[in-house]
């Protein structure tokens, strides 16, 4: 499977060291603490914030559309807007990842007021999509 790469300045040098496409089975010690983000807004992306909630301090599901209903199924999509501790932003997306060595902060751009933050970040989970392999 090849998995559609987020085009953001540091995604790419931080992919394996705190960036990860699809449900990385990483050690739960290693996000106990954290704050993890995830890109997208289908099923995969609404499972693993279920998945993860178990085991971050919080996570955040960053949508560029302006609902879950488009992309992900209605079971899951009244299960995360029924869970307090998942949070969802809405018309967002990713536009840098910041990090010596390991991610320690996204840049995220609220595309329906144009304001961009930095917040600090143990974890991104990107899924936008993946193509099966070829051949």
């Amino acid at each position: 499977m090849t998995y559609r790469l987020l085009e953001a300045p540091g995604i790419a040098d931080l992919t394996g060291r705190g960036v990860y496409y699809g449900a990385a089975r990483i050690s739960a010690s290693a996000l106990s603490d954290e704050d993890v983000y995830i890109v997208g807004g289908a099923n995969s992306a609404g499972q693993a914030a279920v998945y993860y909630l178990g085991i971050a301090r919080s996570v955040t599901m960053l949508v560029r559309g302006s609902s879950l209903s488009a992309g992900m199924s209605f079971y899951l999509t009244e299960r995360i807007e029924g869970t307090s501790n998942i949070h969802v932003r809405y018309n967002s997306a990713i536009v840098a990842a910041n990090g010596n060595g390991h991610l320690e902060s996204v840049e995220i751009c609220d595309w329906s007021t144009n304001i961009q933050e930095s917040v600090p970040a143990g974890a991104l989970f990107i899924f936008i999509g993946a193509s099966p392999p070829s051949g």
